[in-house]
């Protein structure tokens, strides 16, 4: 269980993220059809995930991981006996990015870096993760830095396990690379990697109380 004064610093954090205007062109461009998705979590929350860039159910919603791509991700992880409150959810950038076509658009380097830096880092240091899943290879790259050519190629990152250090933590945090889950519609073929992922969580976390306790 959460504790209530990490509840009540994610609900500060989240009430400032809602007022932040750091890419003010790019939300003033696409003002009818933009917009955030704040971050979820429960009072039972224990894993971080982070996705890429909210879309429009995302955006309508006001919560990461509602739409086609959410409900794929949640059927697999019910596989495993977690469920959407287990997870402290967000997105490498917390507004929705379009193109000039009004199709939700990938997510640029420097709006990763900032909304990491303004927003990201700070859910890290309140939340104190042990597992973070990492979900496509833009949230890997953000999370991870985007120097690294192999976090280019998500597939070969699938079932490994990367570390992550912030500046306040005693031991690294446990990365778990992730497909994005809209590619399992596309490309049916890939749950192999997908599940390969999840056999790797499932290795670490088998022995976690928590994950006991959750199921």
């Amino acid at each position: 269980m959460l504790k209530a004064g990490v509840i009540n610093r994610l609900s500060i954090l989240s009430k400032k993220l809602e007022e932040c205007y750091a890419c003010k062109l790019r939300i003033e461009m696409n003002s009818h059809l933009g917009g955030k998705a704040l971050p979820f979590w429960s009072d039972r929350s224990w894993i971080m995930a982070i996705a890429e860039a909210p879309g429009r159910e995302e955006v309508e919603n006001k919560t990461p991981l509602v739409g086609s791509a959410g409900k794929i991700f949640f059927s697999k992880m019910e596989k495993i006996s977690l469920v959407r409150k287990d997870f402290i959810l967000l997105n490498s950038i917390q507004c929705r990015p379009i193109d000039i076509f009004e199709h939700n658009d990938k997510p640029l380097v420097k709006e990763q870096i900032n909304c990491k830096k303004l927003w990201i880092d700070k859910y890290i240091e309140i939340f104190e993760p042990e597992y973070i899943l990492a979900i496509g290879k833009y949230a890997i790259n953000s999370l991870m830095g985007n120097n690294n050519k192999d976090f280019y190629s998500i597939t070969k990152l699938c079932g490994k396990v990367l570390s992550y250090e912030y500046s306040n933590n005693k031991s690294p945090v446990k990365v778990f690379p992730f497909l994005h889950p809209a590619r399992l519609i596309y490309m049916p073929e890939d749950n192999k990697f997908f599940d390969k992922s999840l056999r790797s969580l499932l290795k670490y976390i088998n022995k976690d109380k928590r994950y006991k306790s959750s199921k």
